[in-house]
């Protein structure tokens, strides 16, 4: 992103006048969710007004998302069901609804319609995108792999995952295999650098249930400062709304 996150973190980044995390927390607080932790890394100070509670990862420059999310293992092996989301994310309150109400132990959002987006987004939406696919029950065989075409992409991985107290817990175990080296390593990385999708596949691979949930667009990920700008444009042309069921602007 540049010189926008020179100063903040990616989340606090303006999306139309509105920092990323109030789009997020505006469409969690939408569907009921009781309680948002936010788990913190780069400039975690500025977030101190966000959410209901934090979690910190003082290792955050030379670890990935996955080691990040371990330091919340005690709210992923609590009681109830617990909503991860990716800070870099706008989404409708209808995918986390969804997500809800599966009865998968873990369970993830994955578009179906991935393919206009990810058009628009690069020259090459394979130079980007990942495998997905998955049995007609939704139950998902393969995930996060590099496509050799778009056939092999069903559904693209959305960053927004649901987990039971035993998804969670099974989570926490596959990378503390790893990283304890009861396992082999979680794709090609170490524990630490490894990748969200690196982590369903492994549980996937020892047979826990994996459930995509199905959307057809309603959100945008920003990777970098040219997702910004295109969407952006698509604001200002009303192309936006074409990403979204309802009025776009209502998702927060």
């Amino acid at each position: 992103m540049g010189a926008l996150t020179d100063a903040l973190p990616k989340c606090l980044m303006p999306f139309l006048g509105v920092p990323l995390i109030e789009w997020q927390v505006a469409a969690l607080r939408q569907t009921g969710i009781p309680e948002i932790v936010l788990i913190t890394g780069y400039r975690a100070e500025t977030l101190a007004s966000y959410g209901d509670g934090h979690r910190h990862n003082p290792d955050w420059a030379s670890t990935n998302m996955v080691h990040t999310l371990t330091m919340a293992r005690d709210l992923l092996s609590a009681p109830g069901a617990t909503i991860v989301a990716y800070s870099d994310l706008l989404y409708e309150p209808r995918i986390v609804s969804a997500l809800g109400a599966t009865a998968f132990a873990v369970a993830t959002a994955v578009d179906l319609e991935w393919e206009r987006l990810w058009r628009a987004r690069f020259d090459d939406p394979l130079s980007d995108a990942e495998t997905l696919i998955r049995d007609p029950d939704g139950r998902l065989r393969e995930i996060g792999q590099k496509p050799e075409s778009v056939a092999a992409i069903q559904g693209q991985f959305m960053g927004l995952t649901r987990f039971t107290q035993s998804g969670g817990q099974a989570f926490l175990d596959a990378y503390d295999d790893a990283a304890q080296g009861r396992a082999a390593p979680l794709g090609d990385r170490d524990a630490r650098n490894a990748y969200f999708t690196d982590v369903l596949q492994r549980l996937i691979d020892t047979d826990v249930a994996v459930g995509s949930i199905e959307t057809r667009g309603g959100w945008l990920e920003f990777d970098n400062r040219s997702d910004l700008e295109l969407y952006t444009g698509w604001a200002d042309s009303g192309a936006l709304q074409d990403q979204f069921d309802g009025s776009w602007r209502d998702v927060a």
